[in-house]
């Protein structure tokens, strides 16, 4: 019990100095703001119930993927479909579209290709 309280005051400490740093570097303009990532990109809680209302249509499709689906496509809409193991190795859209900007050449052959977001990217 003893040790458990240390433990817990010091990670309390080493979050708070964190988060101290964090702040000290952004206030002098170090640190870009990042986008913010999964249901935190939703400030309007209205718009983050309806979004998480909706839910995978198939159970072996984890949450935290399907709540995503929109970063790997941007058109996901538009008849995207993937099979279970592309919910976990599909590559987000922006970081493809970095990874094909960076690889620009005549031909490019993607070996890899598995739910195709790289593939599309280089084209």
């Amino acid at each position: 019990s003893y040790y458990y309280s240390r433990y817990l005051y010091y990670s309390s400490l080493v979050i708070k100095d964190h988060w101290n740093y964090v702040h000290r570097e952004q206030s002098k303009g170090r640190i870009n703001k990042r986008q913010q990532i999964y249901m935190a990109e939703y400030s309007d809680p209205i718009e983050l119930e309806k979004h998480l209302a909706i839910k995978p249509p198939d159970a072996r499709i984890p949450e935290k993927y399907w709540y995503q689906r929109y970063r790997y496509f941007s058109k996901f809409d538009d008849g995207i479909k993937l099979d279970i193991e592309s919910w976990y190795s599909v590559t987000p859209e922006k970081i493809a579209i970095n990874i094909a900007e960076r690889c620009k050449c005549n031909i490019i052959i993607d070996a890899m290709c598995g739910a195709g977001g790289n593939t599309i990217a280089f084209a």
